[in-house]
């Protein structure tokens, strides 16, 4: 399965940076990613394992009640976000970062 097309858009509103696929069964998808965890890996042989939240912020009504749960659909997000990683690397991140979350210190 190839990574479809997407592209990184800002909400107008809020300027917060979110990822629209823009070809295939999830055209029109937009969504956003948050905390990124890479889990270690045991084995060397084994690729790296990434966790991450993500919240939809537009998707067609036909998949209001199943994005949430669709396997395929977290899949394609994971690809693309190691895409981004491998392409943009550090300027992923800041352009991923949630910057309108204060960090609170104790």
């Amino acid at each position: 399965m190839s990574t479809p097309k997407y592209k990184i858009v800002i909400n107008a509103n809020d300027g917060e940076n979110g990822v629209e696929i823009t070809e295939g069964k999830y055209e029109g998808v937009i969504y956003t990613y948050g905390e990124v965890q890479f889990l270690p890996v045991e084995n060397e042989d084994e690729p790296p394992t990434i966790n991450f939240t993500r919240a939809v912020r537009k998707c067609p009504d036909s998949m209001k009640e199943t994005i949430s749960e669709d396997v395929e659909f977290n899949q394609i997000m994971g690809d693309i976000l190691i895409e981004m990683l491998e392409q943009q690397g550090d300027k992923a991140v800041e352009l991923l970062k949630d910057e309108h979350k204060e960090s609170k210190s104790t």
